[in-house]
């Protein structure tokens, strides 16, 4: 038995909650919030359950074959759980005889943590998100750092990108007590990402659609955000759920570190609530406001993310984030009747990543 974090789409035309799964041998079970936001609960027999995984999006899926209800979830961790059920259950008849007993035992342990399983479901990840919010900024610049630390062997770093970057960071002079760390890596994909406690990596596959500095100063506000505000700290730790929690409560520090290493590569794409996501926009904009930066840096910036993946574009309702068109929109209108002035340094600055 497995308890996972993800998104619950109790129908196509509906939106996606954030939800907990709990996959044992004979049901797969999803606790969430409905939509007056009282807890709820669906158990789907694993014979009504269809099993994959997306290949495009990093993330197991898994449905209920009557209703076309689905849950998703980030890594493949998931899927190939459900598949050694799979295997267990087609097991033949004298095989599954000799540990007969066992099952009967284990059976009886799972209908006993069942029973409770409608507050874990909820208390865990929720607990675990609040632990993000206490942990000191030493700790997360920890995680962050181990994270990268393990990243950086199968990645190739642009050091002047990396230079120049820093370079136009620092010079929009955003106050926090963070220290950001900016890292380019070179790789065509069009993606950038954030760690816990303020490393921040982007690929040269973003850099290269760039044409003016208010797309640069718009991808770095939005990032920065999400380091600021802990988005990030926060995601990790919910995603890790019962895992995480556990490391926490019996206070094996040294676990922890190990604990988020293992998520690396998950790391990498890794989701936002809506709320988080749309924070990260609207704040980073503000930053941008208040620097006198073009807000159409925004604009762009988010044509550049549509047009990396054309056709491929999931409508809001079914999405876990604001679909693209929205984001521009809603920062269109935000931005009305901001005064714009250009910035000698940072156009010098932009000049030289352009120029390199």
């Amino acid at each position: 038995m497995k308890t996972f974090s993800g998104q619950f789409y109790p129908s196509y035309f509906s939106p996606p909650s954030e939800a907990t799964l709990l996959l044992s041998d004979r049901t797969l079970s999803i606790g969430f919030h409905d939509q007056h936001g009282n807890p709820a609960r669906q158990d789907w027999p694993l014979k009504e359950v269809q099993g994959d995984f997306l290949f495009a999006e990093q993330r197991s899926r898994f449905t209920q074959t009557n209703t076309q209800a689905e849950f998703r979830v980030a890594g493949r961790e998931a899927f190939e759980y459900w598949e050694e059920i799979k295997a267990e259950a087609n097991k033949s008849w004298f095989r599954k005889k000799r540990t007969g007993s066992l099952r009967r035992t284990v059976a009886l342990l799972s209908a006993m943590l069942l029973s409770g399983s409608l507050l874990y479901f909820f208390m865990v990840p929720w607990l675990a998100e609040q632990m993000a919010t206490v942990v000191s900024k030493k700790t997360e610049r920890q995680l962050g750092d181990s994270v990268f630390e393990a990243m950086k062997s199968t990645q190739t770093e642009d050091t002047m990108a990396t230079r120049v970057l820093n370079d136009f960071f620092n010079a929009l002079a955003i106050e926090t007590d963070y220290s950001i760390r900016i890292t380019v890596v070179k790789d065509e994909m069009v993606n950038a990402f954030a760690l816990p406690g303020g490393q921040l990596v982007v690929y040269t596959g973003l850099l290269e659609n760039m044409e003016t500095y208010p797309e640069l100063a718009a991808l770095l506000s939005h990032e920065f955000v999400h380091v600021e505000k802990r988005h990030a700290t926060r995601s990790i730790f919910r995603s890790m759920g019962s895992d995480l929690f556990v490391t926490l409560l019996f206070g094996k520090s040294s676990g922890l570190a190990t604990l988020v290493i293992g998520q690396a590569n998950q790391l990498r794409t890794l989701s936002y609530s809506r709320s988080l996501e749309k924070e990260a926009d609207l704040e980073g904009y503000k930053l941008l406001r208040e620097r006198g930066i073009d807000p159409g840096g925004y604009d762009r910036l988010f044509k550049h993310l549509k047009d990396s993946s054309p056709g491929t574009e999931i409508p809001e309702m079914i999405s876990s984030h604001p679909d693209t068109d929205n984001r521009m929109q809603y920062i269109r209108e935000a931005a009305r009747g901001q005064v714009v002035k250009e910035d000698p340094q940072l156009v010098s600055i932009f000049a030289q990543l352009k120029n390199k």
